[in-house]
């Protein structure tokens, strides 16, 4: 009922803040990650505008593209080398390194762990532990 009240059908920027996409780029750069200018001009011409839940949750095209559900296939629950998982920040899984009872104080969180946090993944049958990658490496 919610997603179906038009009422809820809320921009894109109205949740994820223009702030919050400069700090992306921000991190993204610092992180040498490539193809800021891109992302920023989707951003600014398309996905900002979009509605949350029928311009993005619900756009069968992004879906048909897996740009949102890889990500969150990938992140949600890394498999540690050492047996353990790691969490992304995410109220959609067993994360408990903090409260997200907000969207800063999840947004903190996020970018902590995409950027800063350091895993070992597991690769398979034969899980050693490799060197430790960024998260969004």
């Amino acid at each position: 009922k919610f997603i179906q009240d038009p009422a809820n059908h809320i921009p894109l920027n109205r949740i994820f803040t223009d702030e919050m996409f400069n700090q992306l780029c921000s991190e993204m750069e610092r992180q040498s990650i490539g193809g800021i200018d891109d992302v920023s001009m989707f951003w600014r011409k398309d996905f900002s505008r979009r509605s949350a839940i029928l311009g993005f949750l619900q756009d069968k095209e992004l879906g048909l593209k897996r740009l949102a559900s890889m990500p969150d296939r990938m992140t949600n629950t890394i498999n540690l080398s050492a047996g353990a998982t790691c969490m992304r920040p995410t109220v959609v899984n067993a994360y408990d390194g903090g409260t997200l009872d907000s969207i800063d104080s999840w947004w903190r969180q996020w970018k902590k762990f995409m950027f800063y946090t350091e895993v070992q993944i597991a690769t398979g049958k034969n899980t050693k532990a490799d060197e430790s990658v960024g998260v969004c490496k």
